[in-house]
């Protein structure tokens, strides 16, 4: 191999560094209303952090954007947001603010503690000289308030590489109604209706109420991205109309509202998000996008999505262990074939992020229960859908 001249060499890193930035930051955009574990995986990733970020900051943040995501949000077409969680280790979380057409960028990480969550909170910039911009000041301040998040020192390094101190109340939320340890989950001062009057006088309902509340508001901030949380808000407004429709005027009122509780309660318990269904897996959509069908290579299997993604990454990394291989930290999607029989075998496949390096590396992995089977794809793009696991999954560790 021969070695370019040094000002050569320089001429050539600089020439694409400047197609960089003439080409613009906008293919953030292609990622709205993901999860960010995509964003993160993209190879584009990396540098875009190392630009908008110190070089003693980007490696953190980095890191941070790769384990257990929030969605992607987009705002006004300009104004890119991302967020997650250290794997392993989720009270230090990463956060992500992009003005696609001003170009500065800014990074966040918290670190926090157990049980109170308060911690610090560390901002930096390469791009931003003074104050704060006030959309990435509030879009901090959601995500603090989303990830209960209480920083109680806040500190920022701008552009010019100097460090100072920033209020910690202005990254405070603003005050919102906190509901009593024994429920209900809303301000009985404000009830308005014979169904939220009957929660508010009966010690039963209240607690009922309050504890859907909060089985709600969890499953919805640990959906990774937003159209699985427009569908469970969809879905409880949805709950919520019909409990007051059916509930207001029966003849049992509180055991009808009990039972409407009780059985949305374990709705939401099993609930799977509704992913996108590909042509030849009709199956899907006739059984609540848990189970279907598909038909490969002549042949057709059962397809099972899988709600804890990572359900099965201790097994893929005991697999990969076993090849000498670098082992997973997070899982976005998990499907099982089963055989079908009783007592039959079954096959896992999952979409996996590869902890290998700094660059982590976005790959499909199966394995099965009882014959030993192990398969692995690098996957060199941002997305795979449930029909391309299935098919790894059966073409790779399928049978028995």
């Amino acid at each position: 191999m021969r070695f370019l001249p040094a000002f050569l060499l320089l001429l050539v890193v600089n020439t694409a560094a400047g197609e960089a930035h003439a080409a613009g930051a906008s293919w953030p955009l292609e990622y709205r209303d993901d999860s960010t574990n995509t964003f993160s995986w993209d190879k584009r990733t990396r540098p875009l952090i190392e630009s908008k970020t110190h070089h003693s900051f980007a490696p953190e943040l980095k890191a941070a954007l790769g384990g257990p995501p929030g969605p992607v949000i987009v705002q006004q077409d300009r104004y890119f947001v991302a967020s997650a969680c250290v794997p392993h280790d989720c009270l230090r979380k990463g956060f992500f603010w992009l003005d696609i057409e001003g170009g500065p960028g800014l990074g966040a990480i918290f670190n926090g503690s157990y049980p109170s969550n308060e911690g610090q909170l560390q901002l930096d910039s390469t791009g931003i000289r003074g104050e704060v911009p006030e959309g990435a000041r509030l879009a901090i301040v959601r995500w603090l308030e989303e990830v209960k998040a209480v920083p109680t020192l806040v500190e920022f390094t701008d552009a010019t590489g100097a460090r100072r101190s920033l209020p910690a109340a202005s990254f405070l939320p603003p005050q919102r109604f906190v509901p009593p340890s024994s429920g209900p989950s809303f301000d009985c001062a404000r009830a308005s209706t014979p169904v939220e009057a009957l929660l508010c006088g009966d010690p039963e309902l209240s607690a009922q109420d309050l504890k859907m509340s909060e089985q709600y508001k969890y499953m919805l901030v640990s959906q990774s991205d937003l159209p699985s949380r427009r569908q469970l808000t969809a879905l409880q407004q949805q709950w919520l109309q019909q409990r007051d429709a059916g509930c207001e005027h029966a003849a049992a009122p509180k055991e009808c509202l009990a039972a409407a509780y009780s059985a949305q309660s374990k709705f939401l318990l099993h609930w799977i998000p509704l992913p996108s269904v590909p042509q030849d897996m009709p199956g899907l959509a006739r059984t609540g996008f848990r189970a279907g069908d598909m038909v490969y290579r002549g042949k057709q299997y059962a397809v099972i999505r899988e709600q804890d993604a990572n359900g099965r990454t201790a097994s893929f990394n005991a697999g990969l262990a076993a090849h000498q291989m670098a082992v997973v930290d997070s899982c976005t999607l998990l499907v099982d074939l089963p055989v079908g029989t009783a007592h039959g075998n079954h096959s896992y496949g999952g979409v996996c992020s590869l902890a290998a390096g700094r660059e982590k590396k976005m790959v499909m992995l199966c394995n099965d229960d009882t014959i030993g089977r192990f398969g692995f794809r690098v996957v060199d793009k941002r997305k795979v859908s449930i029909e391309e696991l299935a098919r790894f999954v059966a073409a790779e560790c399928f049978g028995g």
